[in-house]
């Protein structure tokens, strides 16, 4: 996984508001899902000790997001802006997930971005991340969307061909 895009992350101080969002549907509700998310969102932050900003910051970001363009977005805050917006190339494993912390939450995106090399994000004490490679064990489980989970369907459309 390339840091160079967390470097942002690393160069201002905390505490940060760090979202993963799974934005891989889109249908005729998704204009109030995308609402009812960020407000939920913004909420589960403020509840942790999010500051007002912050937390109003992570739900216009996450208002923006388009539905059934991309898997999943992540969004990373602090000080009432948002710092990081990447694009997931898979869904988180829940709908949706919030942590106020004091750094950045960026253990999930190794596994939320499958195509780069596994790589953990240890911490810094000076102005970059630091790293160390990790490789998951060729039997681990990985992410999946939802659609890949769904059962096959049944009855007669699904026989007929």
């Amino acid at each position: 996984m390339d840091l160079a895009p967390l470097t942002p992350l690393y160069e201002r101080p905390g505490p940060w508001a760090s979202a993963y969002l799974d934005t891989s549907f889109a249908d005729e509700a998704t204009l109030s899902r995308r609402e009812l998310k960020g407000r939920q969102i913004s909420e589960e932050l403020a509840a942790q000790g999010a500051d007002e900003e912050t937390c109003r910051a992570v739900r216009r970001a996450i208002g923006s997001y388009a539905y059934g363009q991309t898997p999943g977005r992540a969004v990373f805050a602090a000080h009432g802006e948002v710092v990081f917006e990447p694009v997931l190339a898979l869904p988180p494993p829940d709908e949706s997930s919030a942590v106020w912390g004091p750094l950045p939450h960026v253990a999930p995106l190794p596994e939320l971005t499958p195509d780069e090399p596994g790589t953990l994000v240890v911490g810094s004490t000076g102005p970059a991340p630091t790293s160390h490679s990790v490789r998951p064990p060729a039997a681990a489980p990985r992410a999946r969307s939802r659609a890949a989970t769904r059962p096959p369907p049944t009855g007669p459309s699904a026989t007929s061909s």
